[in-house]
C-alpha cells in the first residue's frame, strides 16, 4: 500500500513538473499552445492536457513536444528550474590559467558550446586561447585598458569600448601591453544547429 502511495505521489510530481516545464518553455519561445501543436504535430488538446498536470501522455507525444522545444524528455519531466538564478559574486567560478590572468565564468551553469567570461589581464600578461567548437564565434568587448588579440596571423589592438568579433574555432591569444589592468567580456556562441 505504501509503495502504491509513493508511486502515485511520484507520478503526480512528474505530471506537475511536466506541466510547469511545458508552460515555462513554451512561453519562453513566445508560442501559443496552437503554435507548439503545429511545431510538434501533437494535438493542441493533448498539449493543454499536459499543461494541466493531468493524465499520462504517450511517450511519442512527449518526444515530439521535447523535439519541438529543443530540449530532452528528461528536461520536461525534471523538477522545474527557477525562472531566475542569483549567483553571488564570490560564488562565480574563477580560474588563473597563467600568471597575471584571471578568468571569471559568468554563466551559472554549463551550456555546451556557449561561454561567457570576464577576462582580466594584468600589465604585460598574455593568455593563449583554446579553439572552441567548430563553427563558433567569439565576441570580445573591452571594458577597461587595452587588449591585443592575435588571430590567424593578424594582431588587432583594442581599446576600452571596442568589440572584436572573430571565428572562435581557430587558435588565438590575448595580451595586455599597456600599463594598467585590462578587462573584457568574452562571449563564445556555438554555430546554429550545434
Amino acid at each position: 500500500m505504501i509503495a502504491n502511495m509513493l508511486a502515485n505521489c511520484s507520478a503526480m510530481n512528474t505530471a506537475q513538473h511536466l506541466a510547469a516545464n511545458l508552460v515555462q518553455l513554451r512561453r519562453a519561445k513566445g508560442w501559443s499552445q496552437q503554435r507548439l501543436a503545429d511545431q510538434s504535430g501533437v494535438a493542441r488538446s493533448s498539449i493543454a492536457h499536459m499543461e494541466s498536470g493531468a493524465g499520462n501522455p504517450a511517450l511519442n507525444n512527449l518526444s515530439a513536444v521535447a523535439s519541438a522545444l529543443r530540449v530532452s524528455i528528461e528536461e520536461l519531466l525534471n523538477t522545474p528550474r527557477a525562472a531566475c538564478t542569483h549567483v553571488p559574486a564570490d560564488a562565480l567560478r574563477r580560474r588563473q590559467p597563467s600568471a597575471g590572468v584571471n578568468i571569471v565564468e559568468l554563466l551559472p551553469e554549463r551550456v555546451r558550446g556557449l561561454e561567457i567570461i570576464r577576462l582580466e589581464l594584468k600589465p604585460k600578461a598574455t593568455m593563449l586561447g583554446s579553439p572552441h567548437l567548430r563553427g563558433s564565434h567569439e565576441y570580445l568587448h573591452v571594458l577597461d585598458g587595452a587588449f591585443t588579440v592575435a588571430i590567424m596571423g593578424e594582431q588587432r589592438a583594442l581599446a576600452a569600448g571596442d568589440v572584436l568579433a572573430f571565428p572562435g574555432d581557430v587558435g588565438h591569444s590575448y595580451a595586455n601591453r599597456g600599463p594598467v589592468l585590462a578587462r573584457a567580456i568574452s562571449v563564445v556562441v556555438p554555430a546554429l544547429g550545434d
